[in-house]
């Protein structure tokens, strides 16, 4: 699977081209299996980057990773591939670091309320 960076832009997410890595992970590997792999290989490839960060797991559309979209089915890697319908090799999730990510969704949270 592959896994690309995000990062906040004011009030919304925007992936960072050409920061995708390949990442190998077994079926069952779970949210924060696949975060700590992906951080691990993102650090190791940018020295700009550091494990000592704390960064979100993120689905395309810049939703947290947590459940299967759409249910309450804890996520998994097997669960997710069978819900896109696309070869492991194809899956791309994002990370983002907690720095980026709590403010820009708290403020996308509340032009959402006020709107």
């Amino acid at each position: 699977m592959q896994v690309g960076r995000m990062r906040a832009v004011g009030s919304a997410f925007q992936k960072i081209r050409g920061t995708t890595v390949v990442i190998s992970v077994s079926p069952e590997a779970t949210a924060a299996v696949i975060l700590q792999l992906a951080v691990d290989k993102h650090c190791a490839c940018d020295s700009s980057l550091s494990r000592s960060t704390g960064y979100k797991l993120l689905y395309p559309d810049a939703t947290l990773v947590q459940y299967i979209p759409g249910t309450v089915e804890e996520f998994t890697l097997a669960a997710y591939k069978a819900f896109i319908g696309k070869a492991y090799s194809k899956l791309i999730l994002y990370i983002c670091s907690e720095d980026e990510y709590l403010p820009c969704k708290l403020l996308l949270t509340f032009k959402t309320l006020t709107v």
